[in-house]
């Protein structure tokens, strides 16, 4: 009896000749049907070939059925046939339920493995571009002593500052010293003034009247 075969991420992978993770990609993105099913104690996401050859069929991809994995893949995968209508009609590899469990839970296994590879050769590769992205030791070394050269062009800024403000506050208190001799001038000329208009209208005496001249 035959049945649409079912495809897991790793052998839609190797179907298609892309990686996993493209795989695992068009899942997400929605370009490729897949659910998600137990197999064994293993939940697995599941490819029904009707879908993987619509999908190869739409972008452009040639199906490779039966790749092998170091001799063993083949023997696992699903035998597969494909139709005229596009979809693929194949046979399960086992019929003992017990081997078919153990075959899933290594499946699932390899699929996990396969992705914690994935995922570090991803960080590797973001690790190394971080690295790369670092400054030198020569340049961390131009960085400190232009730092330090703005921060101490920074203090002379501020001494200049603080010498300016201080002469200008000399020069106000000048200022108000200077104004305030003016106002003492002023006042001591009023006052001679007044006295000489108050000498001016004091009357004669006898002696300056034969004289004819006031008196110091």
């Amino acid at each position: 009896m035959t049945e649409q075969a079912a495809f897991t991420i790793r052998e839609a992978a190797k179907a298609l000749g892309v990686s996993i993770r493209t795989v695992r990609r068009r899942i997400k993105d929605g370009e490729l049907s897949a659910l998600k099913t137990a197999r064994g104690q293993q939940d697995v996401w599941v490819i029904q070939g009707a879908d993987l050859a619509a999908y190869a069929q739409s972008a452009g991809y040639s199906l490779t059925m039966g790749a092998e994995d170091d001799g063993q893949e083949g023997a696992n995968a699903p035998s597969v046939t494909p139709t005229g209508d596009g979809s693929v009609i194949g046979v399960p590899p086992a019929s003992d339920m017990h081997l078919a469990t153990m075959q899933a839970a290594v499946e699932g296994q390899r699929e996990a493995i396969d992705a914690l590879r994935e995922d570090r050769k991803f960080l590797r590769d973001m690790l190394e571009r971080m690295t790369m992205a670092l400054p030198s030791a020569d340049e961390t070394r131009r960085a400190d002593a232009l730092e330090e050269e703005l921060e101490g062009l920074k203090e002379e800024r501020e001494a200049v500052a603080a010498k300016a403000a201080a002469a200008a506050e000399k020069l106000r208190e000048d200022r108000e010293a200077a104004a305030a001799k003016v106002d003492e001038a002023k006042a001591a000329a009023e006052k001679v003034k007044g006295d000489l208009a108050r000498e001016r209208q004091r009357p004669l005496t006898f002696r300056e009247r034969l004289t004819g001249r006031r008196s110091e």
